[in-house]
Order: structure tokens, then C-alpha cells, then sequence
């Protein structure tokens, strides 16, 4: 197909678009993949919440968690809310990398609106202790200080044995703000 493409630019695949980027995503070739995803779209509306969530995860893979989150929040948008599980997962995740980078760019406006989207969501589970952390970080940088040490304390609270490094840092940093 490839071949007849570059032989005959013209030529409708349109059809065969959505396979061509199943294969390149399987084979872990998102970059190769996404024109074909955005042609799938284009001539198949009817399908878009199914080819969605595989076009939002091939461009967070192929690193632009930017506009992979755009997707991903308008798949969540089709589906029921039993249904956004895995989607969710994307969302946070995409959401907090992008917080992070906010905050390092100075943007803390934006860093605690996709910190609080990751909140929200309430996935990956697993790092909900390091997001409650950035998120007091930067309320704290926001000179919001009681919002700082509320989410500070939130990392010992969703940590049952409050025994790991965080929970510490995050002790610390409640003293910094209450005495320092």
C-alpha cells in the first residue's frame, strides 16, 4: 500500500487506513501511525470512539502528551463512567508530566490546573502521593500556604503507614511553612 502511494499519490485508501495504523501502533511505530489514524477518523465519524483512545495513546507514546490529553479527554467525553477507568489512568498521567513541566516553565497557573485535573481523576492511584506533593510545591511557590500544607498532608494521609521518604519530605516542608 505504501508503495502504490508513493506511485500513484492519488490513490483512496481511505479504507484501508484504520488496519495501516493498527499495524504501525502494534509495531511500535507511532509516528508512522498517526496519519493514518487521522485519516480513519476523517472518514469514519462513526467509529471515532473506538479509533480515539488508540490515537491518543500512540501520540502520548510518540511523546506529545499535549495533544494526546486533548484526545483522550474527549474519548472520556463518549464513554460511560464505568468505562473511563483506563482512560483516566492516560489522563493523569499525561495531565501530571505536563504539570511538572508547567511548573519547571514558571507556569503556575497552568502546572496546578493539570496537577488538580490528575486529582480529579484520581488515577494512576499509585503515584497520588507524588501529585499531592507537586501540587503542595506548588501552591507553595503560589505563596497559598495553608493550601500548600493541606495538600502536604494529603501525601501522609494516602500513605496508610506514613513511613516512606515522601511522607517525610512532604512533614518537613508542613514545618517549613508552619515555623520557617
Amino acid at each position: 500500500v505504501e508503495t502504490a502511494l508513493q506511485f500513484l499519490p492519488g490513490l483512496s485508501v481511505e479504507e484501508l487506513a484504520l488496519p495501516l495504523a493498527r499495524h504501525y501502533f502494534s509495531s511500535g511505530e507511532f509516528g508512522q501511525a498517526l496519519p493514518f489514524y487521522q485519516r480513519a477518523l476523517a472518514v469514519a465519524p462513526d467509529s471515532v470512539a473506538d479509533v480515539l483512545m488508540e490515537v491518543a495513546t500512540a501520540y502520548e507514546e510518540a511523546g506529545d502528551c499535549m495533544r494526546a490529553l486533548t484526545l483522550f479527554e474527549r474519548y472520556r467525553e463518549l464513554v460511560r463512567p464505568w468505562g473511563r477507568s483506563e482512560v483516566d489512568w492516560h489522563i493523569g498521567t499525561c495531565s501530571f508530566a505536563l504539570g511538572r513541566q508547567s511548573r519547571v516553565d514558571g507556569e503556575g497557573e497552568e502546572a496546578l490546573q493539570l496537577v488538580n485535573r490528575t486529582i480529579e481523576v484520581g488515577e494512576p492511584r499509585n503515584i497520588l502521593p507524588q501529585v499531592w506533593f507537586e501540587r503542595g510545591g506548588i501552591l507553595s511557590e503560589m505563596g497559598e500556604c495553608d493550601g500548600a500544607v493541606e495538600a502536604y498532608r494529603m501525601v501522609r494521609a494516602l500513605d496508610p503507614a506514613s513511613t516512606g521518604a515522601l511522607v517525610r519530605r512532604a512533614e518537613e516542608r508542613i514545618d517549613e511553612l508552619r515555623f520557617g
